[in-house]
């Protein structure tokens, strides 16, 4: 089978999503051509062509200029013979194309409820209006959605065919549970200070836990909007700067658990990679992590310092868990390429 991956890189999990699904079809025998707006992907097996950047459109538009690039993807697609297309983001898919799938990442599809929800989120409500205008307008011609938690599949079910394929990686990838760990508990961002990131709620509870565990020490990896703010942390907390993925890697396999404390999370996939290393994963009430198999992620009850504070020692303390099974790329690309056979060969 032959797929076009229309995507944008960068450092968010949906960026990661792409590089493992375009990977997980490879190793499976497939190809897969990933329309990629950066360059520089590399992937045995992968083939990467370049994608224009998007018209530049007056704030808070900018999601409509995706649509704009509709044009390159159907060409692209019908040079390259492909036999459909999976946008892993929505506004890439081409509205025309009867053989497509595409991956949603929010629960709320209508612009009218993520408009309500932005400013809980930490979000921009009026760009916010606009991303979900464009994601409701391409789940509606899509073929099939695969939604990446099970709040996604409930809320995009009224647009047809949509399954619950949560995100993967690749099975060597997956180190097993280490049982003794020492009590550093790491944060991962792009940008740490971004009001979703949750960084004033990670330090209260952080406080919290220190109160039973006073040698627990925050260690925060990434960039900030404004650098000052990392100079304003308390004496436990410890910004690194930014990392490789091989040394992010290597703090988390040598933390007490990885931390996501986001008032909002399409998926977080630190706490996928922090698992994959053997370490287990405290979050806010995000509900990607709430449903996830293993016994390795704990999800707090409620967004507040003391709800977080109790996941976080729940994760340092717990020794024996697994990487979530479904999230095995060797269980989730059959289950995508299931859906291609209905899709694309229909």
């Amino acid at each position: 089978m032959r797929v076009l991956i229309p995507s944008l890189r960068g450092g968010s999990g949906i960026s990661t999503y792409t590089v493992k699904l375009a990977q997980g079809l490879a190793a499976a025998g497939h190809e897969a051509i990933v329309l990629d707006e950066e360059g520089g992907f590399e992937s045995p097996g992968v083939t990467v062509l370049p994608l224009e950047p998007p018209p530049s459109l007056r704030y808070p538009l900018e999601p409509l200029g995706e649509w704009a690039r509709q044009g390159t993807i159907r060409r692209v697609a019908r040079e390259q013979e492909v036999d459909g297309i999976h946008a892993t983001r929505l506004g890439l898919l081409p509205l025309r194309e009867r053989r497509s799938v595409v991956t949603a990442w929010d629960p709320i599809a209508g612009p009218v409820g993520r408009f309500r929800a932005a400013r809980p989120r930490g979000e921009d409500r009026s760009a916010e209006a606009v991303n979900a205008l464009v994601d409701g307008v391409a789940a509606f011609r899509a073929r099939a959605v695969v939604a990446v938690t099970p709040a996604v599949r409930d809320g995009y079910r009224r647009f047809g065919t949509c399954e619950y394929v949560p995100p993967f990686l690749d099975d060597g990838e997956i180190a097993p549970a280490r049982p003794a760990r020492g009590a550093d508990v790491v944060l991962v961002a792009g940008h740490l200070d971004l009001a979703r990131k949750g960084l004033d709620l990670a330090v209260e509870a952080m406080g919290l836990v220190r109160e039973r565990l006073p040698e627990a020490r925050l260690v925060l990896v990434g960039g900030w909007v404004d650098p000052s703010r990392g100079r304003q942390l308390p004496e436990f907390c410890e910004a690194v700067g930014k990392m490789t993925p091989a040394e992010v890697t290597a703090t988390f396999a040598g933390a007490g658990c990885a931390l996501i404390p986001s008032l909002w999370e399409e998926f977080g996939y630190s706490g996928l990679e922090a698992l994959a290393a053997g370490t287990p994963v405290a979050t806010s009430p995000l509900p990607g992590y709430r449903e996830l198999s293993g016994g390795g992620a704990f999800a707090a009850t409620d967004r507040t310092p003391a709800g977080l504070a109790a996941a976080i020692a729940a994760a340092l303390e717990v020794e024996e868990f697994e990487f979530p099974a479904e999230c095995r790329a060797s269980n989730a690309i059959p289950r995508i390429l299931s859906i291609y056979d209905r899709v694309f060969t229909a």
